[in-house]
């Protein structure tokens, strides 16, 4: 089963030494980026399926961030195209405006508008676009101006391409 940003860690793994953890070279066993999987061979052995993060188009781009796509269906107010640093802006996997104006990002609604989105999404010809961008890059950053880092179309997007 695919597990966000976390796996459960084996509690018969030795914890390595404070002078071992210093070293950068390999990630610890319990980290993982993007969602991971066990493999079925090693049950110690993470295995990345997709490099799919978020972030809002506020802050500032890293190089961490990779392939950046907006998935919005307006434009960020006050954001110049230079700045967003975007590799791709794909409009129509972002709710439709009468879906968005319903939801007006109201968390009581969320559960309500995560099933409608998902709908939505399943009759998306352009979600196939976005799956041949994950396909293609390492990392791949869906990047969103919403001000709730969690009451967004964006998590439940990233979610969506996970299943």
């Amino acid at each position: 089963m695919l597990q966000p940003n976390q796996a459960a860690q084996d509690p018969r793994r030795r914890q390595p030494s404070s002078a071992a953890s210093h070293n950068t070279a390999r990630a610890p066993f319990n980290r993982c980026p993007g969602f991971c999987v066990l493999s079925a061979t090693n049950p110690r052995r993470r295995i990345r399926i997709m490099g799919v993060q978020i972030k809002r188009v506020y802050d500032d781009a890293a190089k961490a961030d990779g392939f950046r796509v907006l998935v919005d269906r307006l434009w960020p107010r006050g954001v110049k195209k230079e700045a967003a640093e975007l590799d791709e802006w794909l409009k129509n996997v972002a709710p439709s405006p009468d879906l968005r104006t319903w939801w007006n990002h109201d968390a009581d609604r969320m559960d309500e508008f995560e099933k409608r989105y998902r709908s939505e999404l399943d009759e998306n010809d352009e979600v196939a676009k976005l799956r041949d961008i994950v396909a293609e890059h390492k990392t791949v950053t869906l990047v969103y101006a919403a001000k709730d880092t969690t009451v967004n179309h964006a998590r439940v997007l990233r979610d969506f391409l996970a299943d």
